[in-house]
């Protein structure tokens, strides 16, 4: 008889199980959804840039025997011109992010070709009137810059920049009374080092693409070249001049960097 009850009780709770278990709130697993990495500017990039630029310095023509100024006194009729043109060249740079400030170093090295000039009359010189002109062009310019920068969103960054900057700025000048006795010529080929502040946008397309857009000041420092005398005037066989430039420009430009 036992037996037998224990047999029924053993039946029900079977029985009993799935329909008990029917009625208790299921359980399932949200989906997961994959979360892609952080983005940072830490790291290595190399990369190209165009834009243009245009100069701001001067050119100033000197008598050295008498230290008299050409542009100032004797040429009241010259006229100062200068040059825009294109620019392009590549870079290379780290940077290194803590928080939402970015750390950087760069080099650059880039074309160019802008001048600054003067030509005109010469009302009196060396008791005549006469003719001047000078010009002096950058060729090519580079840069060794510290950047600092911050990032108010993860993929836009805005920074500020200087340092050392390179260029080689060529001379040519010619310097003529007006009855054609006496002249004076002279050309350089210098290779000037000064310095370069500016700031930037600069946003990443991908994790490995960023895209800028940057201004540069660029003033390589003065120079001075000495024009030689080329007449027959014995007298004025020792007679030099000098023309000192100013080599300032600016430029604007947009970058593309690959970040390894």
């Amino acid at each position: 008889m036992r037996a037998l009850r224990t047999s029924i009780s053993i039946l029900a709770l079977a029985v009993a199980g799935p329909v008990l278990a029917a009625d208790l709130p299921s359980r399932q697993m949200a989906p997961v959804v994959p979360v892609g990495p952080i983005f940072t500017w830490t790291g290595f990039y190399a990369g190209v840039n165009v834009g243009g630029a245009w100069e701001h310095g001067s050119l100033h023509v000197r008598d050295e025997d008498t230290f008299q100024s050409i542009n100032v006194g004797a040429a009241l009729g010259l006229r100062e011109s200068d040059s825009g043109g294109f620019t392009g060249g590549a870079q290379i740079g780290y940077n290194y992010q803590i928080g939402q400030f970015v750390l950087g170093a760069e080099a650059d090295f880039n074309y160019l070709n802008v001048n600054r000039r003067i030509s005109g009359v010469v009302a009196d010189f060396e008791g005549d009137g006469g003719s001047v002109f000078a010009k002096a062009t950058v060729d090519w310019y580079g840069t060794v810059r510290a950047r600092v920068g911050f990032t108010p969103t993860e993929r836009l960054l805005v920074y500020a920049t200087g340092g050392l900057a390179y260029g080689q700025v060529k001379h040519r000048m010619t310097v003529a009374d007006d009855i054609g006795e006496d002249s004076w010529s002279g050309r350089g080929n210098h290779t000037q080092w000064g310095w370069t502040l500016g700031a930037g946008l600069e946003y990443a397309i991908t994790n490995n693409l960023t895209l800028r857009g940057e201004y540069l000041y660029v003033d390589l420092g003065d120079k001075n070249t000495r024009l030689g005398y080329t007449g027959t005037d014995p007298a004025l066989a020792g007679d030099t001049l000098t023309v000192k430039s100013d080599t300032q420009f600016s430029v604007v430009r947009a970058g593309l960097n690959y970040k390894f």
